[in-house]
């Protein structure tokens, strides 16, 4: 069983209409006590004003709640071509004003290379590492990978998650099968691809 997950404020004020993140995490409790296995996609994750708090948050909740046999994630991504297009969609005053001023800053120097990705490989490599090491701190043992992110986000977290770009377990890839326990992900040259 799946789903994705947003932090509180998010699933309140911007993703609504949706559940909030306490139904989804009774939902993923009632599905595990029935022996489904569990899986988080911790996405959109959207910089709110506050975030390492509600992300935190989230987070003690979801494990006080399940124990999830993976998780992935992945930053808000959309295909806007400028802030004020940004703006128009999503509620910035919600937002980590910081972040904001970073994206108009980028985007007045020209420098928006990526628009699928409005924010920079900087600030969504600060968001990933509070995230895992929140996970971590929290449940050690739990998998966690990236989710539709760059290789420049691999390279920066692939050895701390213990996988690569090209070979990695997600909730919805090719190395996605319930109840997998990863010893090793990918092969040695010549070999299949294949989790242990």
């Amino acid at each position: 069983m799946l789903w994705s997950l947003t932090t509180p404020l998010v699933s309140r004020r911007i993703d609504r209409g949706t559940a909030t993140t306490e139904e989804r995490l009774a939902a993923a409790r009632e599905c595990q006590q029935a022996g489904y296995p569990v899986r988080f996609k911790l996405k959109p994750i959207i910089p709110v004003a506050n975030w390492r708090h509600e992300a935190t948050d989230m987070l003690e909740k979801l494990f006080a709640a399940v124990h999830p046999e993976n998780m992935v994630m992945e930053m808000l991504t959309w295909s806007r071509d400028t802030v004020a297009q940004t703006k128009e969609m999503l509620d910035v005053s919600l937002c980590d004003p910081e972040v904001i001023r970073l994206m108009e800053k980028r985007e007045a120097e020209g420098l928006v290379i990526d628009e699928m990705r409005p924010f920079p490989d900087e600030f969504r490599a600060e968001v990933y590492s509070y995230y895992i090491d929140e996970i971590r701190r929290i449940s050690p043992d739990c998998r966690v990978s990236l989710c539709r992110e760059t290789k420049a986000m691999w390279d920066i977290f692939g050895t701390k998650l213990g996988m690569t770009a090209n070979r990695f377990v997600c909730s919805c890839g090719p190395f996605c099968v319930p109840g997998m326990n990863l010893k090793r992900v990918g092969a040695a040259p010549g070999e299949r691809d294949s989790v242990e």
